[in-house]
């Protein structure tokens, strides 16, 4: 959904994805997401940060383009140390 620009579908799977009760504390899931097995798993980690990192800039060989999937809902912040 970053890369299509769609922002409020992007804010909406990050809601949900955050306040969801699949995290350790360490911020890694497990495999299975339901913590019987304990094996950990850092595919959403990787995930939920490359969602983010869409959002906030696209580029290929000739454009950079920033904010691109930003929602409204987030309506300031700070950005460092992406490109």
């Amino acid at each position: 959904e970053a890369r299509l620009k769609n922002s409020e579908a992007v804010y909406d799977i990050l809601n949900l994805l955050v306040h969801s009760d699949i995290f350790y504390t360490s911020l890694f899931t497990d495999h299975n997401t339901n913590r019987a097995k304990g094996v950990a798993c850092t595919d959403t980690l990787f995930g939920i940060a490359g969602i983010v990192n869409e959002m906030l800039v696209y580029s290929d060989r000739s454009t950079i383009e920033l904010f691109p999937a930003l929602s409204s809902r987030i309506p300031k912040g700070k950005v460092c140390g992406l490109m």
